[in-house]
């Protein structure tokens, strides 16, 4: 039997995933009679989505919204995707990297709250562009890198 777990045809998604237990699927999406199909860097802000796959009919629920507005140090949102693994071993966490201002930040969100915060071992790498490249068990793999400095693999957890 094939369901459709999207219906909103007014919402562009991307990389959807299935939690390590089933129990949930996650994707970014966002609205595009916002910002058009065609979206430059600055209109490309996402929304982190989340579908309990356990719960028969359930709902898409917006885990972390679209940032209209951000200014100074505030959290800008989420910019550019998912890594094809980005659960933690039990499916309660997502990691995910996002753009903020000049650099890129590693973050962890919490599945059932939305909650987020950013990894400490990540930010103190000091390097300015840091991406996810896997999740596995508990440990988190990234490469880190900068203009002056040749990538650098990167491990936390």
């Amino acid at each position: 039997m094939i369901t459709n777990l999207v219906l909103n045809k007014c919402f562009r998604f991307q990389g959807p995933r299935v939690s390590p237990t089933g129990d949930h699927l996650i994707w970014l999406e966002r609205d595009v009679r916002k910002t058009g199909i065609f979206m430059g860097p600055h209109t490309s802000c996402y929304r982190l989505m989340k579908l309990d796959l356990s719960v028969p009919d359930s709902k898409p629920v917006v885990l972390i919204p679209e940032v209209q507005n951000a200014e100074g140090k505030a959290f800008k949102g989420l910019f550019g995707g998912l890594p094809s693994r980005p659960f933690s071993k039990l499916g309660g966490f997502v990691v995910m990297d996002t753009q903020c201002g000049d650099r890129s930040r590693v973050l962890i969100v919490d599945v059932k709250t939305g909650e987020f915060g950013f990894v400490k071992e990540m930010e103190d790498s000091l390097l300015p562009s840091v991406s996810i490249l896997d999740v596995h068990e508990n440990v988190v793999l990234a490469v880190g890198s900068a203009p002056n400095v040749p990538p650098v693999l990167l491990k936390a957890g």
